[in-house]
């Protein structure tokens, strides 16, 4: 992403973390995140000839914790809906030891590859926040078994990430009509081009592996519906562009 734009990306994005008001910051997020969005395909329009030589790229989104499997597959859903390929993984410290990281790999178009870090390092605090908001609402929390709260935490933070990829996919197409509107269906040529060169990459870089599946996990009931629905709220976007295989506590 060129400066220019990532200075607009970042003062909407400072411009909403200053904010108290709920809904100014989810105005500044809106735009920083409709903005994100259609600077690939204004991209790629403007400069077709040269869009055939940009190569999809790659980068790891890396987990650590208790619910680190369950931001696995929020990553899974975040980056599927954003037009990324991933496969999960498991790493362990040196000679094996010690507690385990699980991460996503993703092969994407470098602009979608930089979304999707941007979403995952705001989306994770925010859902953070809302579960803690949706835990002090339950009655019943403080007599529930441990392991059915870890359940319960699991399934929320899976249909959180399932309610933001929901968010953008709505997003996305949104974005992709009013440039098919603008552009003619050049754009849809050069999305249907860029599909198709992810598809490659991924298949050459994990020929052995299924496109985009994750590990699945024993989640669902009110906490995974309350879990999606917030997600559907969620402001996608971020503090900061790139931010590559760093660790994020779960």
């Amino acid at each position: 992403m060129s400066e220019k734009w990532q200075r607009k990306v970042r003062g909407l994005l400072a411009l909403a973390e200053s904010t108290d008001n709920a809904e100014e910051a989810q105005a500044f997020y809106a735009k920083a995140q409709s903005l994100m969005l259609a600077y690939g395909l204004d991209e790629a329009m403007l400069n077709r000839r040269q869009e055939e030589h940009v190569e999809p790229t790659t980068a790891r989104l890396e987990f650590k914790g208790t619910y680190a499997r369950a931001w696995v597959s929020a990553a899974f859903s975040v980056s599927s809906a954003a037009g990324c390929k991933g496969v999960y993984g498991t790493h362990y410290g040196r000679g094996g030891r010690g507690a385990p990281s699980f991460y996503v790999s993703l092969v994407g178009m470098p602009d979608d590859i930089e979304f999707v870090q941007v979403v995952m390092a705001s989306v994770t605090l925010q859902c953070a926040n809302a579960w803690k908001a949706w835990k002090a609402s339950r009655f019943d929390w403080s007599a529930m078994e441990a392991s059915d709260k870890v359940k319960s935490q699991k399934s929320y933070i899976v249909g959180y990430g399932m309610g933001v990829g929901d968010k953008i996919r709505r997003a996305r197409a949104q974005t992709v009509a009013e440039k098919v509107t603008q552009h003619g269906t050049g754009t849809e040529l050069v999305l249907a081009s860029r599909e198709h060169r992810v598809a490659a990459e991924y298949a050459r870089l994990h020929p052995a592996r299924s496109l985009g599946k994750g590990r699945s996990m024993n989640v669902g009931g009110r906490a995974f519906g309350e879990g999606r629905t917030a997600g559907g709220r969620a402001d996608v976007g971020g503090t900061s562009l790139g931010g590559g295989g760093r660790a994020i506590s779960a």
